[in-house]
């Protein structure tokens, strides 16, 4: 599922309903196979608490350990099973965190430039005209690295859980980018 979230065929066309459906296919066999395999599960159960306790414990622990494992199968399976009818949703999450990436990168250049401006300032060797050309290159990058954490904060409170872990990343980022900005501009004062 993962290349045709990267890489989506035209919305509507032949190849992407193709993929949806197989996917969801693929899901719905997973699920039947689960199913069986629980169903055979707890028929062994059933037969294992005939047996003498030493053994009915063994079994019964091993029989329970696979039931978890199952457990955890089918929910790995579950966002699969409902693909078709999530798949445009993810997509344009995707592509919002790949735009809000895109902002944040080319902040981070601005930001990186005006610290390595900012490096002279620690010394005290700076000039008037390039503190003034410093804060020319920190402030809109600070302004812009802000406006990138605002938007990337006003989508997480709508996001799924999946894409809130990774606009938390991007916050994060953007966050020390807004420091060491602020740290140059300081430098400066």
């Amino acid at each position: 599922a993962e290349p045709i979230m990267s890489n989506p065929p035209p919305e509507g066309s032949e190849d992407l309903t193709k993929a949806l459906d197989e996917v969801e296919a693929t899901a719905k066999e997973a699920q039947d196979k689960i199913t069986e395999a629980r169903k055979a599960i707890t028929a062994k159960l059933t037969e294992a608490r005939e047996f003498q306790m030493e053994v009915r414990k063994k079994a019964m622990t091993e029989y329970s350990a696979l039931q978890t494992k199952l457990s955890d199968a089918q929910r790995k399976i579950m966002p699969f099973r409902t693909f078709k009818r999530d798949f445009q949703a993810k997509v344009k999450a995707k592509q919002a965190l790949t735009e809000f990436a895109d902002k944040l990168n080319t902040a981070e250049l601005e930001v990186e430039k005006a610290a390595m401006m900012g490096i002279a300032a620690e010394s005290g060797q700076m000039s008037e005209e390039e503190i003034i050309a410093c804060q020319k290159v920190a402030e809109p990058a600070l302004a812009a690295v802000t406006a990138a954490i605002k938007e990337i904060e006003l989508k997480h409170k709508s996001a799924q859980s999946a894409v809130r872990e990774e606009l938390n990343v991007l916050k994060d980022r953007g966050n020390e980018m807004r420091k060491k900005c602020e740290g140059a501009l300081n430098t400066m004062k």
